[in-house]
Parts: structure tokens; C-alpha cells; sequence
């Protein structure tokens, strides 16, 4: 089966795949600005388990103990993604590959941010480009 390209999308897909990208260059702009995804599923619980076993034993070297514990699991055994460049790849996989897709430069290899960023920016800009000029779609 060949790919598909922006000139065979209809408005609503191409809409929806607006929303798409968007929503990626949000989720993983926090994730590559803030931390990983991973990291602070592991501080969360840690904090949690700690403030838990603080209250309930009032023995602070035993929560810390166990927070340390708790965060070194999750960060071996979580499904969560570790870094941004892996979320990119997930959240990735879920759109429908084009051929004309910048996006499609971006499941090669490790990438840096400033280069990924831009490449989602190229996406959105051609389906709005797509989405202003239905007929003449893609040819500027």
C-alpha cells in the first residue's frame, strides 16, 4: 500500500491532524523543557511513599529509604517514556505516515530539540496551508 499525501486528506483529516501535531509539540515541549515523563512519575510516587511512611512510622531515615527505593523501581520499570525523544517516537507512531510529512525525518535517528521543534513546526504549517488553499495544495 503506498502512502498517502496532504492532497488526498480531506479538510476533517487534515483538521484532525492538526490537532494531533499540536497536541505532540505541546506534550513533548513540557516533557523536553520540564523533565521526563518517567522522572517525574518516580519523584511523585517517591514523595507520596515518603509523606506515607513519615506519618505512619515517624521514622524519617525509613521513608527516605523507601522513597529512594520506590524511585529507583520506577525509573527501571516504568512503561512511562524516559525522555522526550522517546515520547516523540511513541506519540509519532500514532499519526498516519505522509509522504511529504516532515515528520517523517524525525523517527530516523536521535534528534535534537531545536531541530524536532522545527520539524513539527513544518508540519503544521503545511496542513494550514493545505487547509487555506484546498485546490492548490502543496504546489507553492
Amino acid at each position: 500500500m503506498t502512502s498517502r499525501d496532504f492532497d488526498l486528506l480531506s479538510a476533517q483529516e487534515l483538521t484532525a491532524r492538526l490537532e494531533d501535531v499540536q497536541d505532540i509539540h505541546k506534550r513533548v515541549m513540557f516533557a523536553a523543557r520540564d523533565g521526563s515523563p518517567r522522572s517525574l512519575q518516580g519523584m511523585s510516587l517517591a514523595a507520596l511513599f515518603m509523606l506515607g511512611i513519615w506519618i505512619l512510622s515517624d521514622n524519617l531515615l525509613l521513608s527516605g529509604a523507601t522513597s529512594l527505593l520506590v524511585y529507583v523501581l520506577v525509573m527501571r520499570y516504568s512503561r512511562v517514556p524516559a525522555d522526550w525523544q522517546e515520547l516523540l517516537d511513541r506519540l509519532l507512531s500514532r499519526l498516519e505516515p505522509l509522504q511529504s510529512s516532515p515528520l517523517r525525518w524525525l523517527r530516523t535517528d536521535r534528534v535534537s530539540w531545536p531541530y524536532a521543534e522545527h520539524r513539527l513546526q513544518q508540519e503544521m504549517d503545511l496542513i494550514l496551508t493545505a487547509l487555506r488553499h484546498p485546490t492548490d495544495r502543496l504546489n507553492a
